[in-house]
């Protein structure tokens, strides 16, 4: 990489907000010459937004998930062999006589390809879309952690074929990717009580994905950077829909790769007290859940869903997680759910809701750990082909079920999607009502 200050990248790798503190603008008043200083450089995610580019050499140079949006540049701008895997709004410039942009490591689809329409109904055209999809465009959001209780600041940013789900800690006072960042998957899961969180090597984690997650899957998103400037995700509303909103606003985008799954061949059933969970094999990909409390509000409820009914997803998306106002007082003395309020979930005091407006329908329960099941499966790092089943389903006892299967490689195998005959495949069905049974104890 190029001898550039190391004082001067870390500014140019900072996202500038400021009209004249752009990058040109800041490159120009640093003194560095653009035909040579930016050579063989490791410029990755600089956002270029609103810069004159042109006459720039990056020849060689470190360009992943730079952003490109208003910025200008042409032949004069050079590009050859540079990464710039995960490029935002940039399109490849037309080259002069005896100049090529072949040996840049470019994934065309950013550029080019046709932006996704992700506003309609959720169903099974995205969660088994058969090319491996990112955002079209990054996407912010802000919102109240659960247990912190602080503001936490969430990003959503397009990434390249094949890098899958990672969350990014973009408070610490590193740019270590090894210890900033964090693959979304089940052997990451570090803790799953209360929520399910995720840490690496290094000790950083981020907890509460599971919902972030499963309108990730729902949409069929294969690859994303997920930053975050704290321990944990918003709780939002303590539901998906904020993200399923955060995403449609911004789109899909294809990443040019087939996307893989996994295929269940063979049930596997695993145990533990009164929970029992089960992979079974299933053209598709479909949950039967159910739950049984000592309360008369809820009761046992029961829920059976397939990916082939027509806007399946958007019968789950809005529950919200629940609780009871006697541990929320108890987690709150041990420093927990201090961002827990009415506003992010259904709380219950004994048997009377203490919302204003009750429900959002009678089986929300159920619905939201058949959210929350979607969310914690997605940590294959795949879609799964066949059936989740559940008795008293919960983080902990979803992501045992990934390790029971994961540890019997017989009773599974690895699809390219495209390669699934039509006659295997999941048929999206007219929209009916989910099969619900709630029988109050």
């Amino acid at each position: 990489m190029s001898a550039l200050p190391n004082e001067t990248l870390d500014e140019l790798s900072r996202v500038f907000s400021s009209a004249n503190a752009t990058f040109s603008h800041l490159a120009m008043t640093s003194n560095l010459n653009p035909k040579s200083d930016f050579k063989s450089a490791n410029l990755s995610e600089v956002d270029f937004r609103g810069s004159d580019l042109r006459g720039y050499d990056f020849s060689n140079s470190d360009l992943t998930n730079t952003n490109w949006e208003d910025a200008i540049y042409d032949h004069t701008t050079v590009l050859n062999g540079a990464d710039l895997s995960g490029a935002i709004a940039l399109k490849i410039p037309k080259r002069g006589p005896g100049q090529s942009a072949q040996n840049s490591t470019f994934h065309e689809h950013f550029a080019a390809s046709q932006h996704i329409d992700a506003t309609g109904p959720i169903d099974c055209q995205f969660m088994f879309a058969k090319e491996q999809l990112t955002l079209a465009k990054p996407c912010t959001l802000d919102g109240i952690g659960l247990h912190k209780g602080t503001l936490v600041h969430l990003t959503l940013r397009p990434a390249a074929a094949d890098t899958g789900i990672i969350f990014r800690r973009t408070d610490l006072e590193t740019k270590d990717r090894a210890i900033t960042d964090i693959q979304a998957r089940y052997d990451n899961v570090t803790d799953a009580t209360m929520c399910t969180t995720i840490g690496n090597a290094a000790g950083s984690k981020v907890a509460a994905i599971e919902h972030l997650m499963a309108a990730l899957a729902a949409y069929g998103i294969s690859n994303l950077i997920a930053e975050v400037d704290a321990e944990e995700v918003p709780v939002m509303d303590g539901s998906s829909d904020a993200f399923v909103q955060m995403i449609a606003s911004c789109g899909l985008s294809g990443c040019g790769k087939p996307r893989r799954a996994i295929r269940i061949l063979e049930g596997i059933e695993i145990e533990d007290g009164l929970r029992r969970g089960s992979l079974t094999p299933l053209n598709g990909f479909g949950l039967n859940l159910s739950i049984d409390f000592d309360n008369q509000v809820i009761g046992h409820q029961k829920i059976e869903i397939a990916s082939d009914q027509e806007g399946w997803f958007s019968e789950l998306s809005a529950a919200r997680t629940f609780g009871f106002l006697k541990d929320i007082e108890m987690l709150r003395s041990l420093g927990l759910a201090q961002g827990a309020t009415l506003e992010n979930a259904v709380v219950l005091d004994g048997e009377d809701i203490l919302n204003d407006g009750g429900l959002r329908s009678p089986d929300e329960f159920i619905r939201h750990k058949a959210l929350d099941a979607i969310g914690d499966l997605s940590l294959l790092g795949m879609p799964i082909v066949g059936q989740y089943s559940s008795t008293r389903p919960g983080h902990a006892f979803n992501n045992q079920v990934l390790y029971a299967l994961m540890a019997n490689p017989s009773c599974f195998e690895y699809i390219d999607l495209p390669d699934l005959p039509e006659d295997q495949f999941v048929k999206i069905r007219p929209n009916r009502n989910l099969i619900i049974e709630q029988l109050i104890a």
